[in-house]
């Protein structure tokens, strides 16, 4: 009787092992169970099917901290779905990259203590204010009129009660790099072009923007990719063309110049003083963190850590011998690296002058302490999150994360104050 029931079990046991193996290779099954699995659940199922090349893209080992988690500070972590960003968002991404299952990509920018602004990449802009009955929850919402004609936001940066976007127009089936600025009012953002790139592109990225003093000079800097990711050109390289550079454009417009190139998808860029760093999203792998000095070329299309897509060949790997500047770590494999920015003294002890990086594809943030220099990293600790996370901003003890696999906003507090 036991070994009849012993030999039940194992039959069942090994047909639902069959037909998971057999689920898993549907791609739409696959996508979903990466979406909505919690992380937990698939970290089990990476020890269990063991040769599923699916189980990889579940990013996880027994070293790395699940959120709330860490490896010494006390972190609350909540999540807070934004409904009004859904459906609408969610299909405009499939369409954009012919995708079953779309991600809902936001920015984020803290306009005081107790509210924020969520702009999406349909340029609609919504102000969400703190519930003051459950701190750090923040729920009521308000959509702010506007005059923006945007085909995509690339990013948002609030300075001096301007708030800036970079974007992508499109006007004649040419897609050109913009950013705009409105005077920050939740009832109308009247918003007036600041910088544009009358060149049509077909492959537009990069986007970020951060305040910079240069030359005596108050103004924006910011990034625009290179051109076309996947068929490397020498723009990044050229002079004569913006794609591919880190540029700088005073507030006044009366200075306008490249601050560095050889650049190929900045997605990240902090700025503080005369320290200025960047994250780049290498080809297949390299992603790197890079310290941006003026008039210094960083590479690319001829140097990269990475590979290129359809050859087994790689780039060359030493930048110096070029002339180019290393980075400061380069991650293989690529994380999908996102945003960077600087964890104030105020949060807690251990992440004293320490940065946060955001990651895509491996969906965690990264704590990591440079040297004296900012030349060379000294630690990296992977904080598991479990979605894609686009933005993070650092505002009065609460850390904000843009969750775009489901659409949620990510709080972080602690409980050390």
């Amino acid at each position: 009787m036991k070994i009849n029931v012993f030999l039940k079990l194992l039959v069942f046991l090994f047909i639902c092992f069959f037909l998971t193996k057999i689920a898993l290779n549907n791609e739409k099954i696959k996508t979903l169970a990466e979406t909505y699995l919690p992380s937990k659940v698939k970290t089990i199922l990476k020890i269990i099917i063991k040769d599923s090349n699916y189980t990889k893209r579940f990013y996880n080992d027994y070293n790395t901290k699940f959120l709330p988690d860490t490896q010494f500070a006390d972190i609350n972590f909540k999540r807070i779905k934004l409904t009004f960003l859904s459906q609408g968002e969610a299909n405009y991404f499939q369409n954009l990259n012919k995708q079953k299952i779309g991600y809902i990509p936001f920015f984020i920018e803290a306009i005081n203590k107790n509210e924020i602004l969520i702009t999406d990449t349909k340029a609609n802009f919504y102000t969400l204010n703190e519930n003051k009955k459950d701190e750090s929850n923040f729920k009521n919402h308000k959509k702010i009129k506007d005059n923006l004609e945007a085909y995509k936001i690339l990013d948002s940066f609030i300075f001096n009660n301007n708030l800036f976007v970079s974007y992508i127009e499109l006007k004649d089936e040419c897609k050109t790099f913009n950013i705009s600025y409105a005077e920050f009012n939740k009832d109308y953002l009247d918003f007036k072009k600041f910088f544009n790139d009358n060149k049509c592109g077909e492959w537009i990225q990069g986007g970020r923007m951060q305040y910079l003093k240069h030359e005596n000079k108050e103004g924006l800097i910011f990034s625009i990719a290179d051109n076309v990711a996947d068929k490397p050109n020498n723009e990044p390289q050229d002079d004569n063309s913006l794609n591919g550079k880190i540029l700088f454009v005073s507030f006044d417009k009366t200075l306008s110049l490249i601050y560095s190139k050889g650049h190929r998808n900045p997605q990240g860029l902090f700025s503080e003083g005369n320290l200025i760093l960047s994250t780049e999203h290498g080809p297949r792998g390299g992603d790197e963190i890079n310290k941006i000095e003026f008039n210094k070329n960083y590479g690319w299309p001829i140097s990269s850590y990475g590979k290129k897509y359809k050859k087994t060949t790689g780039y060359s790997q030493n930048h110096e011998k070029h002339g180019f500047k290393e980075p400061i770590y380069a991650f293989i494999p690529s994380i999908g690296i996102s945003e960077i920015i600087k964890i104030p003294n105020d949060f807690v002890n251990d992440w004293k002058n320490n940065f946060l990086v955001t990651s895509l594809k491996r969906g965690s943030v990264y704590r990591i302490k440079f040297n004296n220099n900012h030349e060379r990293l000294i630690f990296s600790e992977e904080i598991f999150v479990g979605q894609r996370i686009r933005d993070i901003k650092y505002y009065d003890k609460k850390i904000f994360l843009a969750l775009e696999t489901k659409g949620e906003l990510g709080i972080l507090t602690t409980n050390f104050d």
